[in-house]
């Protein structure tokens, strides 16, 4: 009995190839961020939107020695949430533009951010190269985010 379709099956829930560098908690965060931009940049707009637009209560409730100030403190957290979605879609668009390849983006564009199988990319590149080119956007994206420590060449250092 060949039960490596079993092995494959259990797997699916997170494919996690035997190559990565990366720990797999991060890997499996990066493919969640890298797959949600489209999902984010939305969210940026909303969030923009409801900053722009948010209605300005002008009643200040006395409390204790101050004054509470619901709005002022809803646009903190907008502000707050504004600026932690900005660094996700940063770091994305860094490891994005980090590819010269107009090929190379668009394996990650159709697989990442489409949802693209590997095996049904029609480009003139091996599911293996896609692989490699998947690996190095992920490792990119975990690098912008201090998710992990670039890896430096020990002749870097001999200088």
């Amino acid at each position: 009995w060949n039960l490596d379709w079993l092995k494959r099956m259990e797997a699916d829930v997170m494919y996690y190839p035997n190559y990565m560098d990366l720990p797999k908690d991060i890997y499996s965060r990066m493919v969640h961020l890298a797959e949600s931009y489209d999902v984010l940049r939305k969210r940026r707009q909303e969030i923009e939107n409801e900053i722009l637009y948010a209605h300005s209560s002008l009643q200040f409730i006395a409390r204790g020695s101050g004054v509470s100030d619901p709005t002022g403190h809803k646009a903190e957290k907008l502000i707050l949430r504004k600026k932690e979605v900005e660094r996700k879609i940063s770091a994305i668009e860094q490891a994005w533009e980090s590819f010269d390849t107009p090929m190379h983006r668009e394996v990650i564009r159709k697989n990442l951010f489409e949802g693209v199988p590997m095996e049904q990319i029609n480009l003139p590149c091996s599911v293996r190269t896609m692989k490699r080119i998947r690996k190095r956007f992920l490792t990119a994206l975990a690098e912008n985010l201090n998710e992990m420590i670039q890896k430096f060449k020990v002749a870097e250092f001999n200088e």
